[in-house]
C-alpha cells in the first residue's frame, strides 16, 4: 500500500509536469521577496549579484543531483508499472532514497548559501522577514514527499496555516506574527520528522518483504498466497497496520498543530476574517465533508 501510494503520487505529479523537487527561486519570487523586505535601491542592486551566483550554483545542482534523482524516479515508475502489483527491487528503492536525500541536501545547500549572503546586507527588522521566506522555501522541498503523502493518512496535516492566513489579505499584527512565527518553526520541524518517518517506514517495509519471501512472486502467486489463506492474510494486515502506524501518528501530530494554530488565530481575528479563515482551513483539511462527499 505504501509503495502504491508513493508511486501514484509520483505518477500524478509527473503527468501534471509538477517537479518532484523544488526549482530555483524565480525572478518573480525574488521581486516579491524584495518588496516584502522593503529593500533600498542599493540593496536591490546588490541582491542581483547574489542571485546570479545562486542561479549558477543551482544549475550545477540541476545537472547533477536533481537529474540523477529524476532519472531514477522515471525508471522506477516505468518498472513499477501502472495498476500492477510488481514489488520493486530493494536496491532500486534504496537507491531512490539516497538519490532523493542527496538532491534535497544539494538544493538546501544552494538555498542556504543564497540566504546567508542576503542576510549580510539586511537590517535586523529585515532579517525577521527573511527568516520567514527561508522557512517557506525549505518547506517547498517537502511538499510532495511529506505534505501530500501525509495528507493521505490525515487530511488535517495538509494545511499550512501561514499560507491560509496570507489568503485573508489582511495586515498582520504583532500577535498574529508571533503566532505564525512560532508555528513556522514547529511546522517545519514536524514536516522534517515526517520525511524521516517515511524513509524509516519504507526501509521497514523492505525488511518485511524479505522476511515474507514474496518479492519474486507475480500477481497471481500473491493472490494465491494470501487470498487462499485467511491466516496469512490476517498476518499481512497486522504487519501493514504496524508499519503504517508511525506515518499515521506523525500525520496526526501535524494535523493537531494545524488545528491548535487555527484556533489561536481564530481567537484574535475579527468575526468576518475568522469566518473566512475557518472556511479556508476546513476546505483544505476536510474538503470531502465540506463539499458533502
Amino acid at each position: 500500500v505504501l509503495f502504491a501510494t508513493i508511486f501514484s503520487v509520483a505518477q500524478e505529479t509527473n503527468a501534471q509536469a509538477i517537479p518532484l523537487l523544488t526549482d530555483p527561486i524565480k525572478v518573480r519570487e525574488l521581486e516579491l521577496m524584495s518588496n516584502k523586505l522593503g529593500m533600498t535601491r542599493p540593496q536591490r542592486e546588490a541582491i542581483l549579484e547574489v542571485y546570479d551566483r545562486y542561479l549558477e550554483d543551482f544549475a550545477r545542482v540541476r545537472a547533477g543531483e536533481i537529474t540523477d534523482f529524476e532519472n531514477g524516479i522515471a525508471d522506477a515508475i516505468q518498472s513499477f508499472g501502472f495498476m500492477q502489483m510488481n514489488i520493486p527491487e530493494r536496491s532500486m528503492v534504496e537507491g531512490l532514497i539516497k538519490q532523493a536525500q542527496r538532491a534535497m541536501s544539494a538544493i538546501h545547500r544552494s538555498d542556504t548559501s543564497f540566504f546567508d549572503e542576503l542576510s549580510a546586507m539586511l537590517t535586523e527588522k529585515q532579517l525577521v522577514i527573511l527568516n520567514r521566506e527561508r522557512i517557506a522555501r525549505e518547506l517547498k522541498a517537502y511538499n510532495i514527499f511529506t505534505t501530500q503523502l501525509m495528507g493521505e493518512f490525515n487530511r488535517g496535516s495538509r494545511s499550512d496555516m501561514r499560507r491560509l492566513f496570507a489568503q485573508l489579505d489582511v495586515d498582520p499584527t504583532i500577535e498574529t506574527d508571533d503566532l505564525l512565527d512560532q508555528y513556522d518553526k514547529r511546522y517545519l520541524k514536524e514536516v522534517k520528522k515526517g520525511f524521516n518517518t517515511i524513509i524509516d517506514v519504507v526501509r521497514l517495509v523492505l525488511d518485511q518483504l524479505d522476511e515474507l519471501e514474496i518479492r519474486d512472486m507475480d500477481q497471481q502467486e500473491l493472490m494465491m498466497r494470501f487470498m487462499a489463506d485467511e491466516t496469512a492474510l490476517e498476518d499481512l494486515k497486522r504487519r501493514g497496520d504496524i508499519l503504517l502506524k508511525p506515518l499515521v501518528d506523525q500525520a496526526y501530530v501535524i494535523s493537531q498543530l494545524n488545528w491548535s494554530t487555527w484556533k489561536k488565530l481564530d481567537a484574535v481575528l475579527d468575526e468576518e476574517r475568522a469566518r473566512k479563515l475557518q472556511g479556508f482551513y476546513l476546505k483544505r483539511s476536510f474538503n470531502d465533508s465540506v463539499r458533502g462527499g
